[in-house]
């Protein structure tokens, strides 16, 4: 296992690379054109239940590990830890195989510094409590924010069973029907389908 770096002082980035690591596997979806990507910085959002939010203030490079595996996500043979820049006070960990980053850098076919990120990290400031949902590449990303945030999580949920089985737990945590809703991404009308008459209100973007 060794320690990549994300980058502390993040330049705004117009190039964005996805990579969707699949529990047997990893496949990369490029956006933008291959002159563009050759820019000084390119984006890249790692898709992974394999990730934590730290408060910037507690993050250590050096210790990132440990933060992992006190979370039940410790590297495993092959893996390695990337970190995100710090966004509104908090940093992103993630481990990612080692040889989707290679294959990565060779797919790219540039030396371009890589800057990680994660959709727990996207912006978001509700003025009142909300959760929002973010479903990818197999995995449902959960922010709940109430006069701050207080949970963030990358779970895997292959089924929409999956996804019931993790609200009906939220509710016994969050009492959801004072919540609304924010639904992101390409299946963000199935979620609303699927879980919108749990919520106070929802909003798809």
């Amino acid at each position: 296992m060794k320690q990549a770096t994300g980058r502390t002082n993040l330049r705004t980035a117009a190039n964005k690379v996805s990579i969707q690591l699949a529990l047997d596997g990893h496949s990369f979806s490029i956006v933008g054109s291959r002159a563009a990507l050759s820019e000084a910085l390119v984006s890249v959002e790692i898709l992974t239940p394999r990730t934590m939010l730290v408060p910037e203030e507690l993050f250590d490079p050096s210790h990132a590990g440990t933060l992992l595996a006190a979370d039940g996500k410790a590297p495993l043979t092959g893996e390695e830890i990337v970190h995100s820049a710090p966004v509104e006070g908090i940093v992103a960990l993630m481990t990612v195989p080692t040889q989707a980053l290679r294959r990565l850098r060779e797919r790219l076919e540039t030396d371009a510094e890589l800057a990680y990120t994660t959709p727990l990290l996207a912006p978001a400031h509700p003025d009142k409590p909300t959760v929002l949902l973010h479903r990818a590449a197999g995995y449902l990303y959960i922010r709940i924010y109430n006069g701050g945030l207080r949970l963030a999580e990358a779970l895997p949920m292959p089924t929409d069973a999956d996804i019931r089985y993790v609200l009906e737990w939220l509710e016994t945590e969050f009492p959801l029907k004072q919540y609304a809703a924010q639904l992101t991404g390409k299946e963000n009308r199935r979620l609303e389908k699927l879980v919108g008459n749990r919520f106070k209100s929802v909003r798809c973007e």
